[in-house]
């Protein structure tokens, strides 16, 4: 009667897990098919560069945060999502103030500000799990547990911010390295008896970068009667702000404006640049001796001791 019983539950048993993975199945073909109508329609509405970061879920967010930002504008714009009220009451005074400050540095235009707050939003709240978790692991009082899962919180709804801050930094130091060859390459345009537009088009058409395509849209703005010149050059200076393009920038403005020669000018600041960047790289190599001291302090160091005094301190056990 036992074994009876007991091949029936495994038998129920069996048939409920079947059921089970079939479900589970189905609904992540459901899933996946959903995702192919979502990309192809970003796609469709000219977000195509955005949707390939879009793969991954929300804890991929904290390996790309940039790249859920991106997921969560184009799920906004094609209203695949509704943004949620209670990110953008926690967020939205805080993100809209940072994307006054860093959105044209930033280099992307597909981001918006209620993405970033559902973006910080999501981001708080595995990071208030992971600290409420953490919290009853250690069997923390309630206090605890409590203030542990908000700084957990606090943490985790800035790491899109800083990844956003990191980003800047990155185009800003490619900007520096690539800026002295745009200067140049404009200075010998100037020389052959080409005008500042003509010779401004050159660096774009021969170079394929960032910052080449970004000089050939402010060229495109005035050519096509969109921005004044000087208002389109300050522009693009501002959407980088550094000060050696800044000064490139206004030399180039005054030159053009009362007619002053620029080849020469455009040289020396080629010159400075590639001094600037110069110092900032050897700068840079300077202080990786210092940074790997704490990984070379925190684990090289322990495990050479260990080896070196390990038969050392065995043979002293061994002889007491």
């Amino acid at each position: 009667m036992n074994g009876m019983l007991l091949l029936g539950l495994r038998v129920v048993s069996c048939v409920s897990a079947a059921g089970l993975g079939a479900v589970a199945g189905s609904g992540m073909a459901k899933r996946r098919a959903s995702r192919e109508r979502f990309l192809q329609s970003m796609k469709a509405l000219g977000l195509g560069k955005a949707a390939d970061r879009t793969k991954g879920g929300v804890f991929a967010g904290f390996t790309d945060p940039l790249g859920l930002w991106a997921s969560l504008s184009c799920q906004l714009k094609c209203r695949a999502i509704r943004p949620s009220r209670l990110a953008y009451t926690l967020h939205g005074r805080a993100a809209k103030k940072w994307l006054t400050r860093y959105r044209a540095q930033l280099g992307c235009s597909d981001l918006c500000e209620s993405a970033l707050c559902e973006c910080q939003f999501r981001l708080g709240l595995i990071g208030f799990l992971g600290g409420f978790i953490l919290a009853l692991a250690f069997n923390l009082p309630l206090l605890g547990a409590t203030l542990l899962a908000a700084a957990g919180y606090a943490i985790a709804s800035r790491v899109v911010l800083r990844a956003g801050r990191e980003q800047i930094r990155a185009r800003r130091s490619a900007m520096e390295q690539e800026l002295p060859q745009m200067l140049a390459i404009v200075s010998l345009g100037l020389r052959s008896g080409l005008s500042f537009d003509q010779s401004l088009a050159l660096y774009p058409k021969h170079f394929h970068t960032e910052f080449s395509r970004a000089c050939n849209d402010a060229l495109r703005q005035w050519q096509m009667s969109l921005s004044a010149r000087d208002a389109a050059l300050r522009q693009l200076a501002a959407s980088y702000e550094s000060s050696l393009l800044t000064q490139a920038v206004e030399s180039m403005v005054r030159s053009l404006r009362f007619g002053v020669s620029l080849a020469e000018n455009l040289d020396a600041l080629a010159e400075e640049a590639r001094a600037r960047y110069r110092a900032a790289c050897e700068e840079a190599i300077a202080k990786a001796p210092v940074k790997m001291l704490i990984p070379t302090c925190g684990l090289i160091l322990p495990a050479m001791l260990l080896l070196i005094m390990g038969p050392v301190l065995l043979e002293m056990i061994g002889g007491i």
